[in-house]
């Protein structure tokens, strides 16, 4: 990752999913954009569906290695996320691909101000009053990680530290598990891990949640009405889902 002439990472521009030749801002600010590619594509375990949903990241940075995402968060934030704009264009390809076949697969719905979208690769995109919110795997990680990525660079690693102090031994069941994964292939990786875990998420989820502020939120249970039933999205349905979806100049 090497730093460019500009003075701040820009964030550009994903189509909206209801309206492929109109844009959207990708985040409101530099400082939200970096809050969550820290949040999301640096911590683990999330950032493993990352390396899967985005397999040329590891041209970027090897997210396997705790060392360098801590690295990452810490150049996003000293550079005001200039020394991390290639990372963050990967980040924000993923986001405008997904919202596009969500477009076309009818995987999309709006309530009030807010639109939220999934793409077979199963990233979810959240846009509130016309700009994105947040972009995240669903059942990997969730839109509160944003708050334990705010402030300090250290909070990166929270989660990651308090699920291996809790790990032990694998059981033998869960070895022959490790041996039957490792015989995936990549397609096979995208679906059992990232999208089918994204959809059990999103079927998990109520339609209204209320926040901090009191006001009511709509996520993604938004999704719940206009994704096919779990009987027609097994391994074959799905690959039958993902027609390459051509994609447009990001702005």
């Amino acid at each position: 990752m090497t730093a460019s002439s500009y003075d701040e990472l820009r964030c550009g521009s994903i189509a909206h999913p209801q309206q492929n030749d109109r844009f959207v801002p990708f985040f409101s600010h530099w400082e939200k954009a970096i809050e969550h590619l820290i949040a999301h594509v640096l911590t683990a375990p999330e950032c493993q569906g990352w390396a899967i949903v985005i397999p040329q990241v590891s041209t970027q940075i090897d997210l396997q290695d705790v060392e360098a995402r801590t690295r990452a968060a810490q150049q996003a934030r000293e550079s005001r996320g200039v020394r991390v704009q290639a990372l963050f264009d990967l980040y924000r390809s993923a986001a405008d691909a997904a919202s596009r076949e969500a477009g076309r697969l009818g995987w999309v719905a709006s309530r009030n101000a807010c639109t939220v979208a999934l793409g077979t690769t199963g990233v979810l995109v959240l846009i509130d009053h016309n700009r994105v919110v947040t972009c995240y795997l669903p059942g990997l990680s969730g839109p509160t990680a944003i708050n334990r990525a705010r402030n300090d660079c250290r909070s990166v690693l929270s989660r990651e530290q308090s699920h291996r102090m809790r790990g032990g031994l694998p059981s033998r069941e869960q070895r022959r598990q490790q041996r039957r994964e490792q015989r995936w292939s990549a397609e096979e990786s995208l679906y059992y891990r990232v999208f089918r875990p994204a959809v059990q998420f999103i079927r998990g989820r109520f339609h209204e949640q209320i926040g901090l502020d009191g006001r009511i939120r709509y996520d993604a249970a938004l999704l719940k009405d206009c994704l096919p039933p779990m009987s027609q999205l097994k391994l074959e349905n799905w690959r039958a889902y993902r027609v390459p979806t051509p994609a447009g100049g990001l702005p």
